[in-house]
């Protein structure tokens, strides 16, 4: 039986391999399609999987973190110092640039882009992920208490997300397409608060054991049907593999934590936990830079080196500030607290 306990024990790390999986798929996802590498490829075509690793880890967190404190304001303001704060600020500067100085836009669509209700209305999707995870933070108070009442409540929410999806997709499929990157993602983000409900009680038994496994096939077996069934409407198939890439995800999430829970040499397992700690600040700061550098023009028509080169050099660069950022604003809330 796999020991759930390391979902927890190893979910840094964990966190380091979903932020490294996106990163490398939006830095070199396209350039390895066009080189055409065998087995790296398809590999490097599916990096959004680090989404629904995120949204199952961040589910289990915040279970934990409603359990040790149910009141809801300190819990809104934890997320606010840690995630709305820090987006806003890193935000800011590229929003400034492309939106009023490049593209002339409004200080309405300014406001738009930067609160992220641009994604929302118009299906701008440059930082979709914060936009969709702030939002669920906003609900998870109310999504606990009723998980709190019957655990099995958040896996009837699951479902009923899924049959709001379809319905959606029956009944505005144009505005459907422009947001269903965020809520083909609900059901996984459930999941996980169920997990961490799991977790908590210390109740992982055979038959939930079995039931994962039946899910984890199910799902796999959409994917591949999302993937590979011809017969299928572009939209259909794009459905289909949101769903199924949690199977994926929880694959990788089950190999990660055997692997960490084995792996014995530091440095290794000392690049995954750093890179988990900085999560937010990295995936905002490469998105910015990636889209700068492409604005730019800068690998317009260069061959697979220059390409392969500058995109190692935004990564490394959006790593270091990460890295920067995260540290003198960490710093700066440290200070405050013992000012308080």
């Amino acid at each position: 039986m796999f020991n759930i306990e390391l979902l927890s024990k190893k979910r840094r790390e964990i966190m380091g391999v979903a932020i490294i999986y996106v990163i490398i798929f939006h830095c070199y996802g396209r350039l390895s399609a066009d080189i055409g590498i065998p087995l790296l490829t398809p590999i490097l075509q599916n990096g959004n999987i680090g989404v629904e690793i995120f949204l199952f880890l961040s589910g289990i967190g915040l279970y934990f973190s409603m359990s040790k404190d149910e009141s809801i304001l300190p819990f809104y303001s934890r997320r606010i110092t840690r995630v709305v704060v820090p987006w806003l600020i890193m935000s800011f500067p590229y929003w400034v640039l492309k939106s009023l100085i490049v593209d002339k836009d409004s200080i309405g669509g300014f406001l738009m882009h930067w609160s992220g209700l641009s994604f929302w209305v118009d299906g701008i999707t440059t930082v979709w992920y914060v936009a969709f995870i702030i939002l669920l933070y906003f609900a998870y108070p109310f999504i606990f208490r009723l998980q709190k009442k019957n655990d099995y409540f958040v896996i009837l929410t699951a479902a009923v997300v899924v049959v709001l999806n379809t319905i959606l997709f029956c009944v505005n499929a144009d505005y459907y397409s422009k947001i269903e990157i965020a809520l083909t993602r609900i059901p996984v983000f459930l999941l996980g608060s169920y997990m961490g409900s799991v977790l908590k009680k210390k109740n992982w038994n055979s038959k939930k054991q079995a039931v994962s496994i039946v899910y984890i096939v199910l799902m796999l077996v959409l994917f591949f049907i999302g993937k590979y069934a011809s017969s299928l409407s572009e939209e259909m198939s794009v459905l289909f593999i949101r769903y199924g890439e949690q199977s994926v995800a929880f694959l990788i999430i089950i190999c990660s934590c055997l692997i960490f829970n084995k792996l014995t040499v530091k440095p290794i397992v000392s690049v995954f936990t750093f890179m988990g700690g900085i999560t937010l600040e990295a995936y905002l700061l490469h998105v910015f830079m990636l889209n700068v550098v492409s604005r730019t023009g800068i690998v317009e028509n260069s061959g697979y080196l220059v390409v392969f080169g500058v995109k190692t050099a935004v990564i490394a660069v959006s790593v270091f500030s990460a890295w920067a950022f995260s540290a003198i604003y960490t710093k700066f809330l440290n200070r405050n607290k013992k000012i308080a």
